[in-house]
């Protein structure tokens, strides 16, 4: 999560007078030099992440996992798709490849939400799970709701009707905080479950008519 967070906050200060924040999405900041780069190491080092995060769920035992974790890779190849394909810079045509950064990116937000809400379903399922589940519900309410917020003011810019909301700049910065958020609060809840009940360990036996135990 640092990786990707220190990109992200140089896109901010480099592209100060150049972007402003609370009207421009993330992706003008392609216009900053070494921006692009920095776009991409940030959504690499995201997706690196949900790798990582669906193992976690794996090893935590969570029911469902391998579905889960399904889900966690391809929104690891939307970031990566983010990463390799770069929207147009400000001011000029929209390109094929700024629309695949567009759909990468909203691949990306819009299905966030549904991977949290995934796992508190599948959660509920298994009594290790339990304590975790009500606080992960939550987060899935509040996160779908700013994605559907998020995409609601982007559907002008998608379908050529104009411009996007006002203010979409500052709600997508918030999404991609809360994206880390997310991405945090369901490894503290694979860690807690994990900790609180660890595999049973599996007794070791010597070769058959050994005797015993080793």
């Amino acid at each position: 999560m640092i990786v990707a967070l220190v990109p992200m906050g140089l896109l901010h200060l480099l592209g100060s007078t150049a972007v402003d924040p609370v009207t421009a999405p993330i992706s003008d900041y392609v216009a900053v030099a070494g921006g692009y780069a920095l776009i991409g190491v940030s959504a690499v080092a995201l997706a690196v992440a949900g790798l990582v995060l669906a193992a976690g769920l794996g090893a935590a035992r969570l029911p469902g996992a391998r579905r889960v974790g399904s889900v966690l890779v391809v929104w690891a190849a939307a970031l990566t798709v983010v990463a390799v394909f770069p929207t147009n810079v400000p001011g000029t045509p929209v390109t094929v490849t700024a629309w695949v950064h567009r759909l990468g990116g909203a691949v990306v937000f819009g299905l966030l939400p549904v991977i949290v809400a995934l796992v508190a379903r599948s959660g509920a399922r298994d009594a290790h799970w339990a304590s975790v589940v009500p606080g992960l519900r939550r987060w899935a309410a509040v996160s779908g709701l700013l994605t559907l917020v998020f995409l609601a003011g982007q559907a002008p810019v998608g379908f050529g009707l104009g411009p996007a909301l006002p203010g979409i700049g500052t709600v997508q910065r918030l999404m991609f905080v809360l994206t880390a958020v997310l991405l945090v609060v369901l490894a503290r809840a694979a860690s807690t479950v994990s900790a609180a009940h660890p595999p049973a360990p599996v007794p070791l036996r010597g070769p058959a008519g050994c005797g015993g135990a080793a």
